[in-house]
């Protein structure tokens, strides 16, 4: 019998499979250490387990599960000069106001852009995965024209277009709040 849509694994390209395995794993902690914690205050864990061998094991899963993990954006391709006008088809969205557009599935060809006229909140931050959600609904696999502003660590400033409409005003339209450091 085939799985229903919604109960079927959604299909990760290999580069996020470890991510997303990470962020399950981050969760399972999440719920063993609170489980051990509240097993503890009502008194249902044996005493004969020491208090101090608890902490040490949620002190370890602490550290393992809630460090943050800096995953890099995918894209490899060179930052094109200010002023180029560039397109391709969103390949990859990193959070609210950044992602990679490519002309191919090749991570190679994709050039990693941030939002010139958009500041999402940080990705952390309140409303930061709603304003990645949001981009990702708005713009993955999408064809998109750029027009590249200054250069920003590993990726270009630009200003990006989508039907003739700005991604910026986009995200806007669908009530995403800006609130990112750059504003």
């Amino acid at each position: 019998m085939a799985a229903s849509p919604a109960s079927a694994a959604p299909l990760l390209h290999p580069m996020f499979q470890d991510h997303a395995v990470l962020q399950r794993d981050q969760l399972s902690c999440r719920i063993f250490c609170t489980s051990v914690i509240e097993i503890r205050l009502l008194g249902i864990m044996p005493a004969s387990i020491k208090l101090n061998t608890i902490c040490e094991a949620i002190i370890v899963l602490a550290a393992t599960c809630f460090s943050s993990v800096a995953l890099a954006d995918p894209c490899e391709a060179p930052i094109p000069k200010f002023g180029a006008q560039f397109d391709g088809t969103v390949r990859y969205v990193g959070d609210g106001d950044s992602l990679c557009v490519g002309t191919s599935t090749d991570a190679r060809t994709w050039i990693e852009v941030r939002l010139a006229d958009f500041y999402a909140p940080e990705l952390q931050a309140p409303g930061g995965g709603a304003a990645k959600s949001t981009l990702e609904r708005i713009a993955m696999g999408k064809a998109v024209q750029c027009t590249a502003g200054k250069r920003s660590y590993d990726r270009v400033v630009a200003t990006c277009t989508l039907g003739g409409l700005s991604v910026a005003d986009l995200m806007r339209r669908a009530g995403i709040a800006e609130g990112g450091r750059g504003q």
